[in-house]
């Protein structure tokens, strides 16, 4: 027998399933990161949260900082060794973009990198045998949502829609002096197919400098404070949104995947209801 407390408690049921839609998908994070050969890491990762993060760190043998902003779709990092060693950076951006009628259009996407690179150089010591070097580089990449995360998106680049690493480096003893402005970017695009379409992109930007006197490299510098940019570009009329509600300026999707607008839950419930009531007079 169907109890009238059941009849309730199927009802609130069914309108919290129709309120929620099970969980909103929300997928964005920042990872600023910095590393020395000695003194540890600086892990900045925040996901579902903050939307930009700064960490750093520098004293008198070395220097490091990493920044992500979403909102400005910027990556920055900084790096230098002034004694034997090397300082690094990895600065890490991700958030779930929505296109809403663009259906037969074309997704076009940047990512420029600006910045500058400077080494100390003295004479190789007679005998060495060890090697350093400066480095750094740049990757943007596409997926589908929930195909990757945070941790694992760059070792999974046969899973990406688009994927594109470019890697800089100079080794010592071997190459000529650096020094210089550096200028590099990825671009790419893909079909929008339906009316509806969401993918999660993923930016990094990372360097390394070091400092080995017998190998001829006395100290060094990567300076990518200039910043590394995503820029999108897409179809007059066509709608994007970010799960961020900030990352270049795109608001949040007012429209929740798999959540009924409130006009059509009221219908649901109303049906739910005379259905019910119906029950209820079959068996009286």
């Amino acid at each position: 027998m169907l109890t009238m407390k059941k009849e309730g408690a199927l009802l609130v049921a069914l309108a919290a399933m129709l309120t929620h839609g099970g969980a909103a998908h929300a997928e964005y994070f920042v990872r600023p990161y910095v590393g020395f050969s000695t003194g540890g890491v600086q892990d900045g990762l925040v996901e579902n949260g903050a939307t930009s993060k700064t960490v750093g760190f520098s004293d008198a043998a070395r220097s490091a900082s990493s920044t992500v902003d979403l909102s400005t779709g910027s990556l920055k990092g900084y790096a230098a060794q002034y004694v034997d060693g090397f300082a690094y950076f990895n600065s890490v951006m991700g958030d779930t973009i929505t296109f809403r009628g663009g259906a037969s259009t074309t997704w076009d996407f940047g990512f420029t990198l600006d910045g500058s690179l400077s080494a100390t150089l003295g004479l190789q010591a007679p005998g060495n045998n060890s090697s350093t070097g400066i480095a750094y580089s740049l990757t943007f990449a596409v997926y589908r949502p929930g195909e990757v995360n945070s941790g694992n998106w760059f070792s999974q680049s046969s899973k990406a829609l688009f994927f594109q690493n470019q890697d800089i480096r100079y080794t010592f003893p071997g190459d000529d002096d650096p020094t210089g402005a550096i200028y590099d970017s990825i671009s790419g695009n893909l079909a929008l197919d339906t009316d509806y379409e969401a993918f999660e992109i993923y930016a990094r930007i990372f360097a390394s400098a070091s400092a080995l006197a017998p190998t001829g490299l006395v100290s060094s510098e990567v300076d990518l404070s200039h910043t590394g940019t995503v820029d999108f570009a897409f179809a007059p009329g066509v709608s994007a949104y970010s799960d961020s509600g900030v990352f270049l300026g795109l608001g949040l999707d007012p429209v929740v995947p798999g959540v009924p607008e409130p006009g059509s839950m009221a219908l649901m419930l109303a049906g739910l209801v005379g259905t019910v009531g119906l029950f209820r007079r079959r068996r009286a």
